[in-house]
């Protein structure tokens, strides 16, 4: 069990490294305790409870994909994937059959983007594990070695809840700003019905939460707590109540439109996504290996 300054010590070598490591394609990461991150799911009410109960002072790390990570990280690995002589979408996801056999938070088979991540976050962090173990003690390495990754899509048991309630983890880390529905001007008995919006300061909504890496035995009560803030003016608490409600609003019925991705951000700021990115986006899942077909047996991938 590591503590303390030797905690802190620990994260800060960790998160230069996988910033090192992560940043080319596109991610960014931050660091929260377990505490401050149950703070905020219990206040989110009782459907929002996890399954991670662990000493409030055990350190995690938030990772997000910025809006490059689609063409740095994604579209890297389906060139790869669909290699020459590969004709068909069935056969570009062959070689990940024996991966997802391995792993129990392993994506769905048919999802390209999810196992893009997966496997990009879980070389990343097998790789920093490495580095940053060569000038640790043997106490310090035992901590960092019983690292957990928990993907954003990874459910519980029962009852199928999310196992982490990822704009929960961004909010505190610091990453993007969690708005809630009770941020908003109408009744209790709307905003029930109303899901909560995470938005970054300088790319809004043009982002995406991946999931947080946990290490359980590295504990560190001094660890700075941040301040998360939001592209909606004024960027921290007290928001207009009647912003969030049409950002909320946008958000849970016309989500597809990207409206709500752009709340806050300046005319030269907004639509961050490529138009591949977009393109894939706002495809129907079902209709997503076709599009991947299009783009790299055809050639028809947008520019």
């Amino acid at each position: 069990m590591i503590e303390n300054q030797s905690g802190l010590f620990l994260v800060k070598n960790v998160l230069v490294t996988l910033r090192h490591l992560l940043h080319p394609y596109g991610f960014e990461i931050a660091p929260f305790l377990m505490g401050w991150y149950q703070e905020v799911v219990h206040s989110c009410g009782p459907g929002t409870k996890n399954a991670v109960g662990l000493h409030p002072h055990s350190v995690a790390f938030c990772i997000m994909s910025n809006p490059d990570m689609f063409d740095l990280s994604f579209l890297s690995h389906l060139s790869s994937w669909f290699r020459p002589g590969v004709n068909s979408f069935k056969q570009a996801i062959a070689p990940l059959q024996p991966i997802l056999a391995q792993n129990i938070n392993a994506p769905n088979r048919n999802d390209l983007l999810d196992w893009s991540v997966f496997l990009r976050l879980q070389s990343s962090l097998n790789a920093c594990i490495r580095e940053v173990s060569r000038s640790l003690s043997a106490e310090q390495q035992n901590a960092i070695g019983k690292v957990h990754y928990f993907p954003d899509y990874c459910l519980t048991p029962l009852p199928g809840l999310p196992f982490i309630h990822v704009q929960a983890s961004a909010h505190v880390s610091g990453l993007a700003y969690f708005h809630r529905p009770s941020e908003s001007m109408k009744k209790v008995t709307y905003k029930t019905t109303l899901a909560g919006c995470s938005m970054h300061p300088a790319y809004g909504g043009w982002f995406g939460l991946r999931g947080i890496f946990l290490f359980p035995d590295c504990r560190c009560s001094s660890l700075p707590r941040p301040q998360p803030r939001s592209s909606v003016p004024p960027g921290i608490p007290p928001f207009p109540e009647d912003k969030i409600e049409e950002l909320l609003r946008e958000y849970n019925t016309r989500w597809r439109t990207n409206v709500w991705r752009n709340f806050g951000l300046p005319s030269n700021k907004r639509n961050l996504y490529s138009k591949a990115a977009r393109a894939y986006f706002n495809t129907m899942a079902p209709r997503r290996a076709e599009l991947l077909e299009d783009w790299f047996i055809h050639g028809h991938l947008p520019e």
